[in-house]
């Protein structure tokens, strides 16, 4: 729409600098007033503006539910390593399983059309997703990190998607994210 907005002012200015014209554009040189009669403006109609798209709603939830389920596999396995763990070794594998989830989350949200009133809930959406593959990354790097911000990332990161998620899912029509218990 500011698109159109701007070509609209450039047209109506291109009309008026037509229609106003001046002797110089003419090639007639000029000694002095002399009595002409005044050209009238031809009124030039502004242009209708162009109506953004109506988003497929349906598309991009199904788009959305296709991510959803896909990382919702990728993190079950990557669960499903890290309790079979019995070893460093085995460990940052399950925690690159989770590194790879999350990196694959923020790829797929990315690629997700979203309506303009749902932009600022994905983009917390892959705020989340970096934050929580940012800390299996530095699992991944020593299993046996100490720092206590790795599980404070984590958590903070999973509740801004929990809440991400929901608003998404409310703006696309769907049922809200399952609850998860431990």
């Amino acid at each position: 729409m500011r698109i159109a907005t701007r070509l609209g002012l450039t047209f109506v200015i291109a009309g008026i600098l037509a229609a106003c014209g001046s002797a110089a554009s003419t090639g007639a040189p000029t000694t002095g007033p002399t009595a002409t009669a005044a050209a009238t403006p031809t009124p030039t109609a502004e242009p209708t503006p162009t109506a953004e798209p109506t988003p497929d709603i349906a598309a991009i939830g199904a788009a959305y539910l296709a991510f959803a389920d896909g990382f919702n596999a990728a993190q079950a396995a990557a669960n499903a390593a890290i309790d079979a763990a019995t070893n460093d070794d085995e460990a940052v594998a399950a925690y690159q399983l989770f590194v790879d989830a999350f990196d694959g989350g923020v790829a797929a949200i990315s690629a997700i059309d979203f309506p303009p009133e749902l932009e600022a809930d994905a983009a917390d959406l892959i705020r989340g997703y970096t934050m929580v593959g940012n800390a299996f990354r530095q699992l991944v790097a020593d299993p046996n990190d100490p720092d206590p911000f790795i599980q404070t990332n984590i958590d903070d990161g999973s509740a801004l998607i929990g809440t991400a998620a929901t608003a998404i899912r409310a703006g696309l029509g769907l049922p809200p994210p399952p609850t998860i218990t431990p």
